[in-house]
């Protein structure tokens, strides 16, 4: 019974110390795509969260001042769809000088 009670309150003493506001959480899962993906809400308000990684027949770009969608698709054979989800893009295209994952025309398939 003292056991019992030493581990309730070693526990509790462990839980009271390591949950301060500046705790982030390490919950990692994998998206639909196989990349790493931190759902949301589980990091606090100044972590990086989710950064997309460019997957193998993928590349990066930077998006320009003329560049839409519809012209971004059509240059890398995709759709606009696919650009929007695999981007993460919940109001259109992001401003101008954003990176963009786009398939890479040069990769091997």
């Amino acid at each position: 019974m003292r056991n019992i009670l030493f581990m309730l309150s070693f526990a509790s003493v462990l839980l009271l110390v390591g949950c301060g506001d500046e705790r982030q959480s390490m919950k990692v899962t994998q998206d639909k795509g196989g990349h790493a993906y931190i759902p949301d809400g589980a990091g606090s308000g100044n972590a990086l969260g989710n950064v997309r990684v460019a997957a193998d027949g993928e590349k990066y770009i930077t998006t320009g001042a003329k560049d839409t969608l519809t012209s971004l698709a059509k240059q890398f054979n995709t759709t606009v769809e696919w650009l929007i989800k695999r981007n993460d893009l919940k109001n259109g295209l992001p401003a101008p000088g954003t990176n963009l994952i786009v398939p890479d025309p040069n990769a091997k398939r």
